[in-house]
Formats: structure tokens, sequence, C-alpha cells
């Protein structure tokens, strides 16, 4: 495994709202960050020296994968852990065992297949991860996907907690690539304040407007098709 995989590529490529997030929060320091959502481990390209990456991952199977496939794992220079199971099960365990991580930055990436958990995208949802971070954390979700526009849900579950959401769409580099989508939901005055953050940041679309929260009780796959 050559030095290539130590180079971020598709959604996780450099200037995404992920990348741009974890580069911007690591500028002043080491930093403390969770991930919900394995997949080869390319977001660990990013760790440095004193970061510390949780990684909270359904399938044993992905770590598997991750491990034996690729090399962002092995070779990050992050502190890097993988913690097995739902993540929304393990983070509630956990925050009721030791409390809050006070993650700087929570990455939830579960949503580009044709299959979402949807009890990762509810108000609920939303208020463990309000519990994981610092104040003036950042959240970091990814919806790239085919089939679905979670613009309204983020955008609706952003505002149901007061906080302020940025929408980049990065486009893809070459016919055939994958334009990625992160939104960041964050109050982190520093981070929105941002003069890269201003400029690679996306206006929103217009289906985006008709803001929309899941809740536990009540969600629909109807109301987020494309």
């Amino acid at each position: 495994m050559g030095g290539k995989e130590q180079i971020a590529r598709s959604y996780y490529r450099q200037n995404t709202g992920v990348a741009i997030a974890l580069e911007q929060l690591g500028a002043t320091g080491a930093i403390k960050a969770g991930f919900i959502g394995l997949g080869a481990g390319t977001l660990a390209v990013y760790g440095r020296t004193g970061d510390n990456y949780t990684f909270y991952e359904l399938n044993p199977d992905v770590e598997r994968f991750a491990r034996s496939h690729f090399s962002y794992l092995a070779q990050s220079k992050a502190n890097i852990e993988v913690v097995l199971g739902d993540a929304r099960v393990t983070l509630t365990r956990e925050f009721k065992q030791q409390g809050s991580q006070a993650y700087q930055l929570l990455v939830v990436d579960a949503f580009s297949g044709d299959s979402i958990p949807a009890h990762l995208l509810t108000k609920e949802a939303f208020a463990l991860y309000w519990q994981y971070l610092k104040e003036d954390g950042v959240l970091a979700i990814h919806i790239s996907n085919s089939h679905l526009d979670l613009t309204p849900l983020v955008r609706g579950l952003a505002d149901t907690f007061d906080k302020q959401a940025l929408y980049f769409k990065t486009l893809a580099e070459q016919q055939g690539g994958h334009n990625a989508e992160w939104v960041l939901v964050t109050n982190n005055k520093r981070l929105l304040a941002n003069a890269k953050v201003k400029r690679f940041a996306s206006k929103w679309s217009a289906g985006s407007e008709n803001k929309i929260v899941w809740t536990d009780n009540y969600s629909n796959l109807l109301s987020v098709l494309k």
C-alpha cells in the first residue's frame, strides 16, 4: 500500500465541507473528533499528531475491510479508535457511563446508500449529537445521495436546535466522479466567519426551503425523494 492511499478522494477530497471543517478546526491545535461511519477510513488521512479520532461503525466486516485493503487507519498520524456497534446505541450508552466526549467535530457519514438509517436523522438523534459536542462544536453531515434530497431535513433539524447550517456542494473533478454534498451545522462564530468557509460554501437548493423534521416516532422517506 503506497502513498496514493493517503490522499483523500471522492466525497472526502480537499475543499469538501468535511475537509474544510477538519482543516479549519485544526488550525489552532490538536482536535478531538468522532465519526459515525467508517467506510475505508479515508478521513483518517486528515489526522495529525495529537489528534484523537474515534470511528463508530456498525458492521465489523467494514472495519476488517478497511484494515486489510486500505492503509488510511494504519498510517494516520492521529490516535485512532474504532468502536463497533450501532452508533446511536453506543453513544447513548457511553454518555450514560462517562458523559460527553466533548468533540470539536462529529461527522455523520451514513446516508449515501439506497437505504438510510433514519434513526440517525431524527430530533432525538441530533439532541444526542449535541450532548457529545463542545458548545461551539461542529456537526458535519454527509448528504450525497442519488435518490434522496436530505437538505430540507438537515435544515429543519438545524433550526430546531437554533444552529446555523452551511451547505457545501463540491462538483466532480472528472467525468464519472462524485459530486460531494456536506452540511456543517454549528454556531461556532470563528468557523462561520472563516474566509475559506465563506468562499466554498454553496447556495441552498430551492427545495431545501421546505424544512422538515423527523422524530423517533415519525419519519417519511417520501418527503425527501428527489
